[in-house]
């Protein structure tokens, strides 16, 4: 299949999970919601060679992803879906730090990180004081 084909069916499943969502339809989430993932599972399977991803790891990041997917669906699974989440981030940067060549970081790349540190500081510093309420 066409490279192009998988982003269409990516974000038509990505539209019928944004409608089940704005209709209230939660039950069709198990479904939509796990599809994502599936689809971008597929799009990674068939980029993989121009990615220079490991397969082993690729494919294990995106079940971490969709594992963490699954259990948020379940508001008793929470913190495992979290930990899933925390597990599949800390095997990207474990495959990025170890990637080369590493980059540069020149003036506009430390502008751009301090500019999202400075809007991530903003955000928790809103969201924060009423976090638990």
């Amino acid at each position: 299949m066409k490279p192009a084909y998988w982003v269409v069916i990516y974000f038509l499943a990505l539209l019928a999970d944004i409608g089940m969502i704005v209709f209230n339809v939660p039950d069709a989430r198990f479904i939509t919601k796990p599809l994502l993932m599936i689809i971008l599972g597929c799009m990674a399977g068939r980029w993989r060679e121009s990615c220079n991803f490991p397969p082993a790891t690729s494919f294990s990041r995106l079940l971490f992803f969709l594992v963490g997917d699954v259990f948020l669906l379940f508001p008793q699974y929470f913190l495992p879906g979290l930990v899933s989440f925390l597990i599949a981030h800390l095997m990207y940067i474990g495959f990025f730090a170890g990637s080369r060549p590493r980059p540069k970081a020149g003036v506009v790349e430390i502008l751009a990180m301090l500019m999202a540190l400075g809007y991530a500081a903003i955000v928790l510093s809103v969201l924060y004081p009423k976090a638990g309420k």
